[in-house]
């Protein structure tokens, strides 16, 4: 399921807005192979996010109009 953003954000730029939101600035977002291949890795703290999900103008975020309206 893909939900845009009003603001054409792609899924990184979600991320990484909600991570710095909410005090963690820290975590780094990674590229992922695969498809449907999202995760947060709590052993490395790093986010990952696929490529289609990554570089889009479109986000998978449900909360993405919310955070950006």
């Amino acid at each position: 399921m893909r939900v845009p953003t009003n603001r054409g954000y792609t899924g990184v730029q979600v991320a990484r807005r909600l991570l710095d939101q909410h005090g963690l600035q820290n975590i780094p977002i990674e590229l992922s192979r695969g498809k449907l291949s999202d995760h947060y890795d709590p052993t490395k703290g790093i986010l990952r996010l696929s490529q289609e999900v990554n570089y889009k103008e479109k986000s998978r975020q449900n909360l993405a109009n919310k955070w950006f309206a």
